[in-house]
């Protein structure tokens, strides 16, 4: 089940939407060999200002992880379960790791990394114009700031 953040920055359960997203424009994003990268359409407005609904986000497991980087995180929630969500992650020493969101009307949150099963981080955007109006995934921007 994917989640999302609601206002009170607790997550909720929200429709995952399959994306027909063609392997050959992944397979376009330079440097990108990864064969287990994958897409996901933004849906939901924590993460604005960069990335807004409608927007595809790709994804690669083989992308190493830094402090700060915007991923896609998998934990498991103490009472709500299995979580799936876009954030930007913070890597503390203590083992926790913050999950922030862009934007501020939404409150960043901490996670431990015991409840965390995978962090996989987003390497490259198809912004809402390039999918709606040309109908043609394409162009691809990196999204390592």
């Amino acid at each position: 089940m994917v989640k999302k953040a609601n206002s009170k920055g607790r997550t909720e359960p929200v429709r995952a939407k399959p994306v027909d997203f063609p392997l050959r424009y992944i397979e376009r994003l330079p440097g990108l060999t990864d064969p287990k990268a994958f897409a996901l359409t933004v849906d939901g407005d924590c993460m604005l200002p960069k990335y807004r609904p409608g927007e595809i986000l790709i994804f690669s497991p083989a992308a190493p992880v830094r402090s700060g980087d915007d991923c896609l995180v998998v934990y498991q929630h103490s009472t709500r379960g299995p979580c799936n969500l876009v954030k930007r992650v913070h890597l503390k020493p203590d083992g926790s790791i913050r999950l922030e969101m862009l934007n501020k009307a939404y409150e960043d949150f901490t996670v431990d990394a015991r409840q965390v099963s995978a962090i996989i981080r987003c390497v490259a955007k198809v912004p809402a114009s390039a999918v709606k109006y040309s109908g043609c995934p394409a162009p691809l921007e990196r999204t390592r700031r």
